[in-house]
């Protein structure tokens, strides 16, 4: 059955590892964008039956859950895959938006995207199985790639920030502009970052340091709730959001 996001628990076999981290970070008190989860038992029934097979039940959650939705929607591939084992980065399985918020819609590309995730899957010949997730698409200012500590291993955060939305970063068509928080796991309060002249730049023009205690005590959040970890994170009005969050196995 379909459930709100935040009643994913720690159920990683039906609604996969994305899921299950997004409402631990729910749970905890973080900012995550409204969404509702589907049961791998459903994508297996689909790929079986050449075709998405919803119950009236599930269609009346999902019709319920767009109609409350005033943005666009995006759809998330999770992989079934236990939190800690998770090692599948953003933007290795296709992912969906639409505008308008109808049921339709919605149920054609949840279906296309179940056969395309399923091919890609083979291609990659690792056979990783995967679910979906629905989530409202919040109107972000900024966006990040977080690795809390960094990739060196010490207690430094690796960020690159643009504006707006974060999917060429992911896609690793626009690298986005590097910045370090020194000693993220043992500061209170931020006062600096490492950047070079341009990314330096950039923060002056949007304003990055008045943010930059929010995004700094949320990394040591996430990091007390997964240990190490890579972070997808979004800046609205001020307000920081959790879009993916899941360990670091390097």
């Amino acid at each position: 059955m379909t459930v709100d996001l935040s009643d994913v628990g720690d159920d990683w076999r039906r609604f996969g590892a994305k899921a299950v981290n997004l409402c631990t970070c729910l749970r905890s008190g973080l900012n995550v964008p409204r969404g509702v989860a589907l049961p791998a038992t459903l994508v297996r029934d689909a790929r079986r039956n050449g075709g998405v097979a919803f119950s009236r039940d599930e269609i009346a959650k999902l019709s319920e859950w767009l109609s409350s939705i005033d943005t666009s929607i995006a759809v998330r591939s999770s992989e079934i895959v236990a939190p800690e084992d998770a090692s599948t980065a953003a933007g290795v399985f296709r992912s969906a938006r639409f505008v308008a918020a109808e049921l339709d819609r919605a149920l054609g590309e949840l279906e296309d995207l179940i056969f395309l995730n399923a091919r890609t899957s083979e291609e990659r010949q690792d056979r990783l199985e995967t679910t979906f997730f629905l989530l409202r698409e919040v109107r972000l200012d900024l966006s990040g790639v977080a690795h809390v500590p960094s990739s060196d291993g010490d207690e430094h955060a690796d960020l690159w920030i643009v504006e707006g939305d974060l999917d060429d970063v992911t896609a690793g068509t626009r690298p986005g502009h590097h910045f370090v928080l020194p000693n993220v796991l043992r500061t209170a309060g931020f006062d600096e970052y490492w950047a070079d002249e341009e990314a330096n730049s950039f923060a002056e023009r949007v304003g990055l340091w008045d943010g930059l205690d929010q995004i700094g005590d949320r990394l040591k959040e996430l990091h007390g709730l997964f240990g190490p970890c890579v972070v997808e994170w979004g800046v609205e009005n001020g307000e920081f959001w959790v879009l993916q969050a899941q360990r670091s196995l390097h």
